[in-house]
């Protein structure tokens, strides 16, 4: 028997895991698609540009590619714009994902949905979390990732839903609205000269468990191919590092000196002191284990920066006229 070739459509397709899993996709022999708000720069597999909010649009782009797995990233995933932004974050990271499992069940063949979760729904706790701990919800981020997850309830008898709790991750081209990227785009400014030579930092004290995402996105790919339908996986290294060892790491790598300085502004209240997952039930399933050290995913963070800092400031250095034929 011929098995049908594999059509993966990502939503969220244009952000930062969205990227990546598309690059990873791009070189297996599976036909790619994404939903983005935007369509990304050299994007080279079909794109619709939807609001993840668009019902109707969903419905038209998953009927239109006829996908066979669906990787569900699209979400507003800084915690500080949920809490800013509280019903943005229901109707994005809830409403959203009703929106693709109605669209999906509308295909009346069988498809496989990857809906990404947090980590952050768990409660604190000294060991490491799995899939049975207790959950706690600490705002608006964690309240709609967690509601997204009994979404799965309303799939229809076609879709074939599985969970993942990510934990932290980061890499090349990640926002710098989060720490690592922020770090290193801060140490990238420093030594273009385009800002003073001090690092501001929150509370680097606290523990977290930190992947590459070019991890993440293979745990992803496996866990549609492989994770049992209606499970939960944590995503997650199981190894807890402290903040503070990741920027001395990323110091270490530049030649500037830097001074480091707290800013209260970046200080978040009640911060919890460590957060670790258990990944085991993820490798026994999978088979999957983390493969990039963490010193290298800095370095390739570091130095997207500085590419980044560098075209950017010399952009800025060229006469107007010239900077608008670019």
């Amino acid at each position: 028997m011929i098995e049908s070739p594999r059509r993966a459509m990502i939503t969220g397709g244009a952000g930062f895991v969205g990227q990546h899993l598309a690059a990873l996709l791009q070189r297996e022999p599976t036909e790619a698609a994404i939903i983005s708000l935007h369509r990304p720069e050299d994007c080279r597999i079909k794109c619709w540009e939807i609001d993840i909010r668009n019902r109707d649009g969903v419905n038209s782009a998953i009927e239109a590619f006829g996908p066979t797995e669906i990787y569900h990233l699209a979400a507003l995933s800084a915690v500080q714009d949920c809490a800013r932004a509280p019903r943005e974050s229901f109707e994005v990271n809830v409403a959203g994902t009703l929106n693709v499992l109605e669209a999906a069940g509308r295909l009346k063949t069988r498809v496989r949905v990857l809906v990404v979760s947090t980590g952050r729904i768990y409660a604190n706790s000294e060991r490491p979390l799995d899939e049975d701990s207790p959950t706690e919800i600490d705002g608006p981020y964690a309240a709609s990732k967690l509601m997204a997850e009994y979404v799965r309830a309303f799939a229809g008898p076609t879709v074939e839903v599985v969970i993942a709790r990510s934990f932290n991750h980061f890499g090349p081209a990640q926002s710098a609205d989060f720490v690592i990227s922020s770090f290193a785009r801060q140490i990238a400014t420093i030594e273009k000269g385009l800002a003073e030579p001090c690092v501001r930092v929150g509370n680097v004290d606290v523990e977290r468990d930190f992947s590459d995402v070019r991890d993440i996105v293979r745990a992803y790919l496996l866990l549609v191919r492989k994770g049992l339908a209606g499970d939960i996986y944590n995503v997650c290294s199981g190894k807890a590092v402290s903040i503070r060892s990741l920027l001395d790491c990323l110091l270490a790598m530049s030649t500037a000196a830097i001074e480091v300085r707290t800013d209260p502004a970046r200080v978040r209240q009640g911060e919890l002191k460590r957060i670790v997952g258990d990944p085991s039930k993820l490798m026994s399933e999978t088979g999957w284990r983390p493969e990039i050290p963490l010193e290298v995913t800095l370095r390739d963070t570091l130095e997207h920066w500085r590419e980044e800092i560098s075209a950017s400031s010399g952009a800025a250095a060229l006469p107007a006229a010239t900077r608008a034929r670019r």
